[in-house]
């Protein structure tokens, strides 16, 4: 019985409703909890434990309420029925969260005084100040910080902010989020970005972050830039471009991109595997002629699928069957892999795929790309 009214309080609790009464000034006491019903075979074979458990019962600061109960093999049993807990502070006392609530409290009347909106926030996520626990300062101190300076248009790291590193900023997007959301004017941060992650925190408060690098080079010497043929410049440089080149070639791996050679009006990018993401918006690769050449592993073909699917013009490079069965032997095993529905291979690819997931080849195999001596097949025209 002490067990089943805990879990029952402890859920409450836990459902923030204690705390929405804090900011609402409502009151939830009494609160009355009704008790499981015991059954005859319940009090026959647990007879003694349930009369030690009705004796704790009554010790606690709980008012008990019993019901007669008619049994045909034992006859009546007067038996605790629900119990009445009259008081938030005696609630607090059975469930022993005293000193977390007061600190709830001191939080809360410390955090409204100094931004009022923040009251809708706490009464549409009750349970947010116990989450933050001791980061509610720093938090409130980047809070006042964006409502004096709501543009700052400067990096993380630059942010004046006494005792508080970049680290904690980014481990804690999300909660100060919710806060600069519910303090700021709709005009101060763009509210079309939900997703955090990749800067989409930074870009949402007008803040600088570091752009994505392509590594690229240039094949043709006749295209190369100021006479420079291997180049690394931010993803927006890169998308102004508007590079000349009728080819382009996209590789997974860094030395298969530096060991490339020589080719007549192309260039080949380093796409760091799942990096491939990064050009989805280069409108001038649109009409270029494109190749991808990745591992011949399950990897592989889900980057040249997510490709594909940017670029539906694309063609693999070196990924087919007849090349895996050359060079077989020079295959590893992966650490992982995993399945999942790729919607932009060729019928051929999509096979090869399905053999890899099977284990057609071996257990999770994987041929490396610049294991394989292919460069040489790649003709200048």
């Amino acid at each position: 019985m002490i067990a089943e009214i805990f879990k029952k309080f402890n859920k409450i609790y836990d459902n923030g409703s204690i705390f929405q009464d804090l900011m609402d000034n409502e009151e939830l006491f009494p609160l009355t909890l009704k008790l499981k019903t015991l059954t005859q075979k319940d009090i026959v074979e647990n007879f003694l434990t349930i009369k030690k458990e009705i004796e704790k019962l009554q010790k606690t600061e709980l008012h008990i309420e019993y019901k007669e109960f008619k049994f045909k093999g034992i006859g009546s049993q007067k038996l605790p029925f629900c119990v009445t807990c009259r008081t938030l502070e005696k609630f607090l006392k059975f469930i022993e969260k005293e000193e977390e609530y007061e600190r709830y409290k001191i939080d809360y009347c410390k955090a409204v005084k100094e931004f009022p909106k923040l009251k809708k926030l706490f009464s549409d996520k009750p349970k947010l100040l116990l989450e933050i626990k001791l980061q509610l300062d720093k938090i409130l101190q980047i809070t006042a910080f964006y409502c004096a300076n709501p543009k700052p248009n400067i990096y993380i790291r630059e942010l004046p902010l006494r005792g508080i590193d970049t680290k904690f900023i980014e481990k804690n997007k999300k909660e100060i989020d919710l806060f600069l959301m519910c303090v700021l004017d709709d005009d101060l941060y763009d509210s079309n970005i939900a997703k955090l992650s990749n800067n989409g925190f930074e870009k949402k408060y007008n803040l600088k972050y570091k752009l994505p690098l392509v590594r690229f080079r240039i094949l043709d010497s006749d295209l190369y830039l100021g006479g420079l043929s291997d180049i690394t410049i931010n993803i927006e440089e890169f998308q102004k471009l508007d590079f000349t080149c009728k080819k382009v070639y996209m590789v997974e791996n860094e030395i298969t991109a530096l060991s490339f050679p020589a080719i007549k009006n192309a260039i080949v990018i380093f796409a760091k595997g799942y990096g491939v993401g990064l050009f989805k918006d280069v409108r001038w690769l649109i009409d270029k002629e494109i190749y991808y050449w990745g591992d011949l592993d399950m990897d592989g073909f889900a980057i040249l699928s997510q490709a594909r699917g940017y670029f539906p013009q694309i063609k693999s490079l070196f990924m087919g069957k007849e090349i895996l069965e050359e060079f077989i032997d020079l295959g590893v095993k992966s650490s992982n892999k995993s399945y999942k529905k790729l919607l932009h291979l060729t019928e051929d690819e999509e096979l090869l795929y399905e053999r890899l997931f099977s284990d057609y080849y071996g257990e999770n195999f994987r041929l490396e790309q610049e294991r394989l001596p292919l460069l040489s097949k790649i003709f200048v025209k």
